[in-house]
């Protein structure tokens, strides 16, 4: 995740390359585009960078908090994040989800169910 939320420093790049050298990218007509393109295109560009390192970043931690057994809930969520990677981050994410809604893991990580005796009978 963190490799590939890299991928958008070629925009970054190109976004720089419009605000330098507008003259390199004329219209038809001959007028060079403003510099509102470059900016748009590095800004954009360094927030999908954040949000995936910080996406990478919660995965990382996830994956701590999964070998020591806490952080269910933060897991939880995660998860549900990743779903929207696909491909590899649906499968993880979903997997993920399955295994940490079993009784046995959630017993493991000391979340308790609902008793019996709660639930109204009908």
């Amino acid at each position: 995740m963190a490799a590939f939320s890299m991928i958008p420093l070629i925009h970054v790049g190109f976004g720089i390359f419009f605000i330098t050298s507008p003259e390199t990218f004329p219209d038809p007509d001959g007028t060079v585009p403003p510099a509102v393109m470059g900016w748009l295109f590095v800004i954009v560009g360094i927030i999908v960078i954040f949000v995936g390192m910080a996406l990478a970043i919660c995965i990382i931690t996830s994956g701590r908090f999964l070998s020591k057994r806490k952080g269910y809930w933060f897991s939880f969520v995660v998860a549900c994040i990743q779903c929207i990677n696909a491909p590899l981050g649906t499968a993880l994410g979903v997997f993920t989800i399955l295994v940490l809604s079993r009784a046995s893991v959630k017993e493991l990580y000391g979340i308790s169910r609902p008793s019996d005796s709660s639930r109204s009978s009908a």
